[in-house]
């Protein structure tokens, strides 16, 4: 098996402060949060991890694009249509947008994801996903188009699905062999390196101990932590090569 490569694709960003990511920081230091869409692949299998958000909705909820995540498929030389397997980590608005770029794709979700979000608990929380997305989703599932995925899950050779929990209720992780062991799409498992290097939780996560839990669960699958992609921090476009203006190349 050809080790992975994992492209970076940073498409949008918004003007934070650190209060936002680490809990209980009272010095609420200007930051900004970036926002990306990632690909695990080595040439015989490719993964697309997260769909980002549409153009509209980020007009809507102040975060522009800053890229069209298209276009960054085509930087990488990499047709979406072409894709066959697309992971989405979590179902809050800013990460299962784009379903329509990927047309061929299987769309796998944590079982007890969409469960949280098809249930009671819907009317508290709904503000963090999209209606159109949601409904999307859901009639992808009754094309047969979504996979399931309960705890851990390999879905091509040398790429697998951990649920972790912690930020949402069913969030996984993905976790990929690449030529310097494996690495760790953590997506809003891990938001900023400082969260994990720290062990400080990120505010407002469905559940604070096993979001501590799901870090453990993490440095156990890194290699090293120089191949944790976390969600939101912006300096993974300074310490990772860059292959484009708003790609980076993990590998």
């Amino acid at each position: 098996m050809n080790p992975y490569k994992i492209y970076v694709l940073y498409y949008s960003k918004r003007a934070s402060d650190l209060s936002q990511y680490m809990e209980g920081d009272t010095t609420k230091a200007p930051m900004e949060a970036a926002y990306y869409m990632w690909v695990v692949t080595n040439g015989e299998h490719t993964v697309a991890v997260d769909l980002g958000f549409k153009e509209d909705v980020g007009h809507r909820r102040d975060r522009p694009w800053i890229a069209p995540p298209g276009a960054l498929y085509d930087a990488i030389k990499i047709d979406p249509k072409s894709v066959l397997h697309v992971v989405v980590t979590h179902m809050h608005w800013d990460h299962c947008g784009n379903y329509d770029m990927f047309p061929n794709a299987r769309i796998y979700v944590q079982e007890r994801e969409l469960a949280f979000w098809t249930g009671a608990n819907l009317q508290q929380w709904k503000a963090s996903v999209e209606e159109a997305d949601l409904v999307a989703l859901l009639r992808l599932h009754f094309k047969g188009r979504l996979g399931l995925t309960t705890g851990i899950q390999e879905i091509v050779p040398g790429v697998k699905v951990h649920h972790v929990g912690g930020h949402t209720r069913g969030i996984q992780v993905v976790q990929a062999e690449t030529a310097h062991g494996a690495a760790v799409v953590a997506s809003d498992a891990v938001k900023l390196y400082r969260n994990l290097k720290e062990n400080v939780p990120s505010p407002k996560g469905h559940d604070v101990p096993e979001m501590l839990q799901g870090y453990k669960l993490i440095r156990g699958m890194l290699a090293k932590e120089e191949l944790l992609l976390p969600g939101h921090d912006a300096t993974v476009m300074k310490r990772l090569p860059l292959v484009d203006d708003h790609v980076a190349l993990a590998q």
